[in-house]
């Protein structure tokens, strides 16, 4: 249910893992700041002090990015 409800309010979802116990997860992003490379440095450090690492190398800072995406309604940063 908490996937649905991410969705609904326009984040997109990333694969994640614990980088202590290595057990998968899925957590959900503004679609629009995944996909602003400046932004998305923010988020991944912010993944690993909450003990997360992204599981796909097209993920990470250098990875691959889509322009044209939408700020989910409740980004902060909807002014970016």
């Amino acid at each position: 249910m908490p996937r649905k409800h991410a969705i609904n309010e326009g984040r997109a979802m990333v694969h994640v893992r614990s980088v202590k116990s290595g057990a998968p997860a899925t957590i959900g992003v503004c679609p629009a700041c995944w996909n602003i490379k400046k932004r998305r440095k923010v988020l991944l450090e912010k993944l690993k002090t909450m003990g997360y690492a992204v599981q796909h190398k097209a993920d990470l800072p250098d990875g691959q990015y889509c322009s044209g995406k939408r700020h989910a309604p409740r980004c902060p940063f909807l002014h970016i």
